[in-house]
């Protein structure tokens, strides 16, 4: 998938509450596993490997500072914001 297409699902699963939220450090799947099981997607923004990026549904390799910005754009259409820039 696309860099411009992931951005546009991570948007689209923002809107729908589709993704548990937090930062995990180390190995967190013991911390993230009840969320999934219950039907959160995992998105995962890391230069580098993390353990859990077999569990991710999502996963971008580019910086936060990068990707955050633009997915919440992206929200912000779907949900109509005017003030876009």
């Amino acid at each position: 998938m696309d860099f411009e297409k992931r951005i546009e699902t991570f948007a689209e699963w923002l809107y729908g509450g589709q993704l548990s939220r937090g930062i995990y450090r180390g190995r967190g799947k013991h911390r993230i596993w009840p969320s999934l099981e219950a039907g959160a997607r995992l998105v995962i923004v890391n230069h580098g490997e993390t353990p859990l990026d077999r569990y991710a549904h999502l996963r971008f390799h580019e910086n936060a500072g990068t990707v955050l910005p633009m997915a919440v754009k992206k929200l912000k259409e779907r949900m109509g914001d005017v003030r876009v820039s």
